[in-house]
């Protein structure tokens, strides 16, 4: 499990200091210093014991909130964590997967991913965010920050670094092929229709290349623009095809040649 690894290498990189500074102990004031750096010893060896039981704590039993206690849905430490893998527990079966807070494409042709940790306390749940009058393909998958399941309703999400909710769309999750744990659970607590799980593989990969984060399934769905672009290719996206097209100088006074939006 790559939190418990994280956590234990840090650990490991602790005794190693606490050993150095044994030897200087000793070298410096005998029996005394190596009493002294046997008492740290234990206690880090203690310490290190106690976090790593918590960082253990890696499982998703749920996505949705009513059934968060039924289930014993815990609370997610993934304070530093980069691409951390979970384990999904369904009635079928178990599965682990990684799930990244956000991936860079960088290098030729974008192929290299470089993954950001995710943020210091990033302690909540993961949760099904449905707006009723959307299309089921913008339903997302959030994290919710709390310190206990009580805490739940009066948490706020998790941000990204452009201050927007964090979240994985159900298309992306349909079309991700490592992902079958999160799609057996969304079946399992039926989160979404039948069928819309799955998807037509080759639009949701055509959408995938085309790194559109505000992919349209309906028109009445929101969509955030970046009012400093003179151009936007959006995608309008349907269940068997995709279609783009081009909004250009939306916000650009053409008679005066200036931007009226700046930020």
């Amino acid at each position: 499990m790559r939190a418990l690894v994280s956590r234990q290498i840090s650990h490991i990189r602790q005794l190693s200091t606490v050993l150095f500074l044994y030897g200087r102990c000793w070298g410096t004031a005998g029996r005394r210093g190596f009493s002294v750096c046997c008492s740290l010893l234990i206690f880090l060896i203690t310490y290190s014991s106690i976090q790593s039981v918590h960082s253990t704590n890696d499982r998703i039993m749920s996505l949705k909130p009513t059934l968060f206690i039924q289930k014993k849905q815990e609370v997610l430490d993934l304070s530093g964590l980069v691409n951390p893998t979970f384990s999904i527990q369904t009635a079928a079966q178990c599965q682990s997967l990684s799930i990244p807070f956000n991936v860079t494409r960088t290098g030729a042709e974008a192929g290299r991913e470089v993954f950001d940790p995710f943020p210091e306390r990033t302690r909540g749940v993961f949760y099904w965010d449905s707006i009723p009058y959307l299309h089921p393909m913008t339903d997302t998958i959030r994290f919710r920050l709390c310190e206990s399941i009580d805490g739940f309703r009066n948490g706020k999400d998790l941000r990204t670094t452009a201050g927007l909710s964090w979240g994985l769309p159900l298309w992306r999750v349909a079309w991700h092929e490592d992902w079958d744990g999160l799609r057996h659970l969304i079946r399992e607590e039926e989160l979404v229709p039948p069928g819309f799980v799955e998807g037509d593989k080759s639009v949701l990969s055509d959408l995938n290349m085309a790194r559109d984060p505000n992919p349209l399934f309906s028109f009445n769905q929101p969509i955030v623009i970046d009012v400093n672009r003179w151009a936007h290719s959006i995608h309008l996206v349907t269940r068997h095809s995709m279609d783009v097209f081009r909004l250009s100088q939306l916000f650009r006074d053409k008679s005066f040649k200036t931007q009226p939006y700046s930020g």
